[in-house]
């Protein structure tokens, strides 16, 4: 943080308060009471925003949470992130506690009051409680098996020694690639450097 007077315990207790005040309104595994919803669970959760200070939030708020959940909760942000260059940043958030509050005490990304005060609010957590979703199993009815008759392909399936990639990918592809290189090592150096790695 950008603030010369940061006491690191108050920060951290401060944190722990905050997310500590919502964890029970986040989903819980638990909740899964009846068998019905328990069988069609998918171990999965779906995160209906896009924002990257929502998903800083949640990804500081994951370690407060119920162990099953924030595990749950952590994949989720993974998948979220995926390979958005911009947002790498916040898979460093999701490796640790202790590395996600090192974070946070090290940024220069906000100040405490900025963080307190616009980044980790009570009106954000409260909304972002009710932003992940747990990924059910959809109800189908089942289906009359129906015979097909010949082939689908009709003869345009290649064979399997018939099929080459030998194509050189596009300029585009490997720039794409080059720069996605250059954040996993960027991160792998900001890691070594705020963790002695």
């Amino acid at each position: 943080m950008r603030d010369k007077n940061l006491d690191l315990f108050r920060f951290n207790s401060e944190v722990a308060k905050k997310c500590s005040m919502y964890a029970t309104n986040f989903f819980r595994t638990s909740a899964l009471d009846s068998p019905n919803l328990l069988r069609r669970f998918q171990n999965d959760l779906r995160i209906l925003t896009s924002d990257s200070n929502d998903l800083v939030v949640l990804a500081v708020a994951s370690w407060y949470i119920t162990e099953e959940t924030g595990f749950l909760l952590r994949l989720a942000l993974e998948k979220k992130i995926g390979n958005n260059l911009d947002l790498a940043w916040i898979g460093l958030l999701l490796n640790s506690k202790a590395e996600c509050l090192i974070y946070l005490q090290e940024t220069s990304r906000w100040h405490t009051r900025d963080f307190f005060g616009n980044i980790l609010t009570d009106a954000r957590l409260k909304r972002l409680t009710k932003a992940v979703k747990p990924v059910f199993e959809p109800l189908r009815k089942p289906s009359r098996v129906q015979r097909k008759r010949g082939y689908k392909d009709k003869g345009s399936l290649r064979k399997i020694h018939e099929q080459h990639d030998f194509s050189e990918h596009t300029h585009e592809m490997n720039e794409i690639e080059q720069r996605r290189l250059t954040s996993a090592q960027t991160i792998q150096l900001v890691r070594g450097w705020f963790f002695g790695e």
